[in-house]
């Protein structure tokens, strides 16, 4: 990928040919702390996986993500990003704490209490689909949650 003069002049300036060790913090991330984007060859392109290919080449495998070792989303210092898998990323996130998950995911309609009323009352003879009703939730949902296989991550320390 190389960049054009439609590159943001701050990257070109901030990022391109910097020996530092910090975070740089892209002051282009969108609101809702999203990643930074910039115009590239007539692209939308995210900083972050533009200045991890400056540094590191392409992406070895289509899918590959831009992790990042420092856990901050708007950095964009080629020094903190490598390529890695979905499964990298996702561990890697768990690990620092930076993963939503369980109470904490903004799409969450369940807590730990509700979880473990749930499991309860399955290990007590309730169905899944009975359950699934109940809680508003899909059975299929249900079914993950009775047999351990969401709402996990408390048993195995954030790793799921």
């Amino acid at each position: 990928m190389h960049g054009n003069a439609k590159v943001l002049p701050w990257f070109l300036e901030n990022v391109v040919g910097s020996n530092t060790d910090e975070c740089i913090v892209s002051p282009h991330a969108a609101e809702g702390n999203l990643y930074p984007r910039a115009l590239i060859d007539g692209k939308r392109v995210r900083m972050n996986r533009y200045a991890c290919e400056l540094r590191n080449g392409p992406a070895p495998y289509p899918g590959m993500y831009a992790c990042h070792t420092c856990d901050v989303r708007q950095c964009v210092n080629p020094r903190h990003l490598y390529w890695g898998t979905h499964a990298q990323n996702m561990k890697d996130k768990a690990v620092a704490g930076s993963r939503q998950s369980g109470e904490t995911h903004s799409g969450s309609k369940l807590t730990w209490a509700i979880v473990d009323e749930i499991r309860a009352k399955h290990e007590g003879g309730r169905s899944t689909r009975s359950l699934a009703f109940e809680y508003s939730i899909a059975i299929s949902g249900a079914w993950k949650i009775c047999n351990h296989k969401a709402w996990r991550h408390r048993e195995t320390g954030g790793v799921t």
